[in-house]
């Protein structure tokens, strides 16, 4: 039978036992003490650690260099054929169109003085005209009054808005009697005894102009 060899745990006497008393409780012959039984020689020699094998450091692995590549030129643009410019063109002045004017008759109603005004040229008479010289400006007063210049030349008439400081006569009314007069339904010379019309220069040419229009039909 296998024998071991065990130590007390009290005086540490040794003494070979057989090994189906391992881990059991036994009195010691020496000291009497009671102790567990142990294999001193198994628990003495301890095992021998397996060291690791010692792995050896690879070498470095070299980093492959890249060359710089050539800076890289931009392609040089060939010259391109302008087209010929065509040559500039001429803008020939025009004249600026003056509105159509509104016949008296097609005007809407009640007529006002700057209708009359605005028409009057189309109701002048030329062969009436002749050796006429007048340069009469017009203040008429009162609702829908305004200025207005009037000249009548060699056979030619001209009317225009506003006043005329220059004028060769001036004439100051109200609405309501240039409008009678326009009509042919009051007299100058009536007007001008009555008051109703005043006249600062030349008279006789405001008389004679009377003669160089056509009475409007309204």
């Amino acid at each position: 039978m296998e024998k071991i060899i065990t130590q007390c745990s009290s005086c540490e006497a040794k003494f070979k036992l057989d090994a189906e008393k391992l881990g059991k409780k036994i009195r010691c012959p020496k000291c009497k003490e009671v102790f567990v039984v142990q294999d001193v020689e198994a628990t003495a020699k301890p095992e021998p650690v397996k060291a690791a094998p010692i792995k050896k450091p690879e070498p470095p692995k070299a980093i492959p260099i890249k060359k710089p590549e050539p800076p890289k030129t931009a392609p040089t643009p060939r010259p391109t054929a302008k087209a010929p410019s065509a040559p500039p063109v001429e803008r020939q002045a025009t004249a600026p169109v003056k509105p159509a004017v509104v016949p008296l008759k097609d005007r809407p109603r009640p007529l006002k003085v700057k209708d009359f005004f605005e028409t009057q040229f189309m109701r002048f008479l030329p062969e009436k005209a002749e050796g006429v010289n007048a340069h009469i400006s017009y203040d008429i007063t009162g609702e829908d009054g305004g200025q207005w210049t009037l000249i009548v030349k060699n056979g030619t008439c001209e009317i225009r808005p506003g006043a005329d400081p220059t004028a060769k006569s001036h004439a100051t009314m109200t609405s309501k009697t240039y409008l009678k007069l326009a009509q042919g339904k009051l007299d100058g010379r009536v007007a001008f005894m009555l008051g109703k019309i005043r006249i600062k220069g030349d008279k006789t040419s405001i008389a004679t102009v009377r003669e160089c229009f056509e009475v409007p039909e309204v």
